[in-house]
């Protein structure tokens, strides 16, 4: 049997400006999304994966956040490192704080991000000998990071930002979920990348960018979600539409 993750880094720092008025007294991982904050459904997800312990990288509101989950949920010890700086950094910066969980393997997942049990077990399965980005089949409705991937490896060779997307499929680009499995000769990688960009003061970036530079250094596969539910909530339209999509 394939070894399996078990821990996971959850990004939840950010202002969640686009998120307005929900985020005004709540970091937005605390948002409900049907009757159940974002960050409680994935942990509860997680729990059924086996993972054992989550390290949440926190900073707008954290005082909220670290009272409202406490030290464990559902069974899985809570961490918390603090991004003092996250008004002025992103999300390259938080995963740099949490570089020493990052060299160990763990699932990457963005604070945002909603999905089905299925995604989740599906990519559990895949073990942790290998890195992979589950991505979502791009046909334009998203923005945001688009990963290209070679037919025949699966490896992704090409990341970037798509902000005003052209709608039709796109053969070979996959739109990202924010959930990702990294092993642990990986994550090692990546911590020097990530350290690498801090030191010479690029810490207002995505982490999907430090990735992008370095495809050609060291594999990361795509994984295929498939027809699996995911949504990326940035706004409280795209909360309205995922409800409708999830119900």
């Amino acid at each position: 049997m394939l070894n399996r993750q078990s821990s996971a880094i959850i990004l939840a720092a950010g202002l969640g400006n686009r998120l307005k008025p929900l985020t005004d007294d709540k970091p937005k991982c605390l948002v409900e999304f049907l009757g159940k904050p974002f960050l409680i459904r994935m942990i509860e997800q997680l729990s059924l994966v086996q993972v054992e312990n989550i390290t949440i990288v926190c900073g707008y509101l954290s005082n909220v956040l670290r009272k409202f989950c406490g030290k464990e949920v559902n069974g899985i010890k809570i961490e918390y490192i603090e991004n003092f700086n996250y008004a002025n950094t992103n999300s390259m910066y938080s995963l740099w704080l949490a570089r020493e969980k990052l060299s160990k393997g763990c699932y990457l997942i963005e604070g945002d991000t909603v999905c089905n049990q299925e995604l989740i077990t599906s990519l559990s399965q895949l073990g942790t000998e290998n890195s992979f980005w589950a991505g979502r089949s791009y046909s334009g409705e998203f923005d945001g990071c688009i990963l290209s991937v070679d037919p025949k490896s699966r490896c992704i060779v090409k990341q970037e930002i798509e902000r005003n997307p052209i709608p039709g499929p796109k053969p070979n680009q996959y739109k990202s979920t924010g959930i990702l499995s990294i092993s642990a000769e990986y994550g090692q990688e990546l911590s020097t990348w990530l350290d690498s960009d801090v030191q010479a003061g690029n810490i207002n970036i995505y982490y999907d960018l430090v990735i992008g530079k370095h495809l050609s250094d060291k594999p990361i596969y795509i994984f295929d979600i498939g027809k699996e539910l995911w949504f990326e909530v940035d706004t409280v339209e795209d909360l309205h539409k995922a409800e409708q999509i999830f119900k």
